[in-house]
This record gives structure tokens, C-alpha cells and sequence, in this order.
């Protein structure tokens, strides 16, 4: 299976679903858990760990999408296969002065399998023009060294979803959310299958949020406890 991106890019094409591979230990790397697979248009809920497995048709090439811990938003690989670009990796991009969008240093540029310093700024940048922030120095600090591999193969947090940062205010959120609703909205696309998934995608981050009470849950306990917290409501 192949986690990044090949020389002339990431623009995967005709990429269908195999399988949800489930794995054991909440660890999208642990074992295998073959008894927990499940098929393309199943819902993968939370509590369950693993990956989406998709294919080409034209060659005999796999591909993970989506690697989730149990914490995670219920998806189907049927859609995430769609956009598999997104989840592989094409290299670390360092930026200055503790920001993601600082002055870009290049010659400190990573490739997608090397540890990188929590401590230091830049992003991760990811198939289907996804970049994953990473603002570094002090915010950084009590972080665990990663890879961009791992975290391009991920779930996006909500906050990426709508390509802010964590401290965006309430303003800032519902400008990211109706700057994407021009691009992704299914009026806007023609119900182009991708698209219309990553709205999906966008509009749920900003039901959460933009609602001050669910972003706080989300923020201090993940979203497993958010979706608890949600069904007791109802």
C-alpha cells in the first residue's frame, strides 16, 4: 500500500473502495482486527480504529484513506475513498517565527517519513491542496514529535476543516464557513461527488463549532464525549 504522494502528484483518479480494515487498540497502525472489517457503504462509528482501503482500476495499487483512533466522526470509506488525494502526504514545509503562515523556509523542508520537532512551525502540506497547520515554538512545547505520513493519513480536525486555527473567534469561524459554502456547496458544484462530500465535511465543523457550548466539549474532551454528551441531550 502507498501512503504518499508519487513524483507527478497526488491527482489519484477512479479510485474506488476495497474495505474498512479495522485494527485493534484504538492504533489505525495496530494489528488487524479481520473480524471488525466492514464493506464501503457501512457507516464507521465511533469507537472503532483502522483504516479505508481503496484501489485504482487501472493498476494494482492501494491506498489508505482516513486512518482513525476511536475518536473520530462516524464517515463511510465509500466517500472518503473519493477523496483519497487528501490523505497522503507530499512533505513538511517549515515556516519563521512561530507561525504557520511565517516566512517559508525551504531548506528546512522535511520529507513525509521524517520526525519532525513539535517545536518547530510549519505544515504539513497533504494531497488535494490540504495543509495541516502546525504554529510550533511554545504552542508545540508538550507535544509528541510526529510525521507528516501520519498526519496527512488522518482525520482533519474540525478546526482544519474550515482552515483556521484553534484560537479562531466566533467571526473568523463563520467567515471560513461561508468563504468554503461559495466553493463546496452542492449549487455550486453540480453535485460533483467530492465536492459535495467535503461540504458534508466543512458544514458539520461548523455546526460544532459555531455553537459556543458544543466547542467547548470538542476543545477539552474530543469528540467522542461531544457525541455522548449530544445523544444524552436528546
Amino acid at each position: 500500500e502507498t501512503d504518499s504522494c508519487p513524483a507527478e502528484g497526488c491527482a489519484l483518479e477512479n479510485l474506488s473502495c476495497v474495505k474498512w480494515r479495522q485494527t485493534v487498540g484504538c492504533d489505525p497502525k495496530g494489528s488487524r482486527e479481520k473480524n471488525g472489517d466492514k464493506d464501503c457503504h457501512e457507516e464507521i462509528g465511533i469507537g472503532s480504529s483502522g483504516y479505508c482501503q481503496c484501489a485504482s482500476s487501472s493498476s494494482s495499487e492501494r491506498v489508505k484513506a482516513r486512518a482513525v483512533s476511536c475518536d473520530h466522526r462516524p464517515f463511510r470509506c465509500s466517500t472518503e475513498c473519493l477523496q483519497a488525494a487528501r490523505y497522503r502526504c507530499i512533505g513538511w514545509r517549515q515556516t519563521g517565527g512561530c507561525s504557520a503562515d511565517g516566512t517559508r523556509e525551504p531548506n528546512k523542508d522535511q520529507t513525509c517519513r521524517a520526525l519532525i520537532d513539535p517545536r518547530s512551525s510549519g505544515y504539513c502540506e497533504c494531497g488535494g491542496g490540504r495543509i495541516i497547520r502546525k504554529p510550533g515554538c511554545v504552542h508545540g512545547e508538550w507535544a509528541e514529535p510526529f510525521t507528516c505520513l501520519d498526519e496527512c493519513a488522518g482525520e482533519a480536525s474540525l478546526y482544519e476543516e474550515l482552515g483556521v486555527d484553534s484560537s479562531a473567534s466566533e467571526k473568523e469561524i463563520k467567515q471560513a464557513f461561508r468563504k468554503l459554502s461559495l466553493v463546496h456547496h452542492p449549487d455550486k458544484t453540480r453535485n460533483d461527488p467530492v465536492l459535495t462530500a467535503r461540504f458534508s465535511q466543512i458544514r458539520e465543523a461548523y455546526e460544532i463549532l459555531g455553537d459556543e457550548g458544543q466547542r467547548a466539549i470538542y476543545d477539552s474532551a474530543g469528540l467522542q464525549l461531544l457525541y455522548q454528551f449530544m445523544s444524552n441531550k436528546a
